[in-house]
């Protein structure tokens, strides 16, 4: 296996505590997928569920842009959610255009962490904005981008939990709104990142969750969502630290999508190209333009 420096250390740390198994609906998986590096204070390290946050999570959602499907069946969700979550804002200093990326291709994250061995999960994409999952311990989930800008994100999924934390088979119905934003501090620019979940579970399911997870669920989601953006950051910096190494990486990404492997890889040699051309502008002395003096 190729050693990727920054890479392999963060698949370290995702093997010392496996892949999220939040309980209540296979779409958390998801969860995992985006990225963050450093709080940006004190208050934004606090997660919240309170009706002032979910109300306004609920504001970013541009219903006027979606069809009459995808609005009620968003809206079933939202309106009466078992559990409501706002994760803390999260800085971190990825590529906005790799961060998007990733965001949409959750499979080219996946399948590094499958040749990692950091991972059970089972990934299909179905669709140019649809995809299925499976953690391989009784979550599985459907997923669908229904809107989608560099600054917003917003997904819907449906999935169960059959597995040993639960007495029965939970369903669940999940909304994701991932808003993102930008920053630049001492010269370089930092990519802020907030994401909202609403989970819905079955009728049986919500006293199972209530009482047998909810404690849990919470701080589980918050760690494997710091844990994924560390290596998300790893990968960026990887991208412009050692191309050759994510060359070859990206070649071994079997389980993606031809098409959207070449597109990967033609994202971080765009990005290697500019980072190397940003250290040689800086490097370069700058010239004396003071006039000369005259004797």
């Amino acid at each position: 296996m190729d050693r990727i420096g920054f890479i392999d250390r963060a698949a370290h740390a995702l093997r010392g505590h496996g892949v999220l198994r939040a309980g209540c609906s296979g779409c958390l998986i998801v969860l995992m997928l985006f990225s963050s590096l450093r709080a940006e204070s004190p208050s934004s390290m606090r997660a919240s569920s309170s009706l002032k946050s979910r109300q306004e999570a609920m504001q970013f959602i541009p219903f006027d842009q979606l069809t009459a499907a995808k609005r009620e069946k968003i809206r079933k969700v939202i309106d009466r959610p078992s559990v409501y979550r706002r994760l803390p804002i999260q800085w971190t200093a990825t590529d906005p255009k790799l961060f998007t990326f990733l965001v949409r291709y959750p499979e080219v994250v996946i399948n590094m962490w499958q040749l990692m061995g950091a991972t059970n999960i089972k990934f299909q994409r179905t669709g140019p904005y649809t995809f299925e999952m499976n953690d391989g311990a009784g979550t599985s989930s459907r997923v669908e981008l229904v809107y989608g800008t560099p600054k917003l994100h917003v997904f819907y999924a449906e999935g169960f939990y059959d597995g040993s934390l639960l007495p029965r088979r939970v369903q669940g119905k999940c909304v994701m709104v991932l808003t993102t934003g930008s920053s630049e501090e001492q010269g370089r620019l930092l990519l802020s990142s907030r994401l909202d979940v609403f989970v819905q579970a079955d009728r049986l399911g919500v006293e199972l969750l209530a009482k047998t997870l909810h404690p849990l669920m919470g701080s589980t989601i918050d760690k494997n969502y710091s844990d994924t953006v560390r290596f998300a950051s790893q990968v960026s910096r990887a991208t412009t630290q050692n191309r050759a190494g994510i060359e070859r990486f990206t070649a071994r990404l079997a389980n993606v999508d031809p098409a959207i492997r070449r597109r990967f890889n033609e994202l971080t040699a765009q990005l290697n190209e500019s980072s190397r051309k940003a250290s040689t502008r800086v490097a370069r002395p700058v010239p004396d333009k003071r006039p000369a003096r005259r004797e």
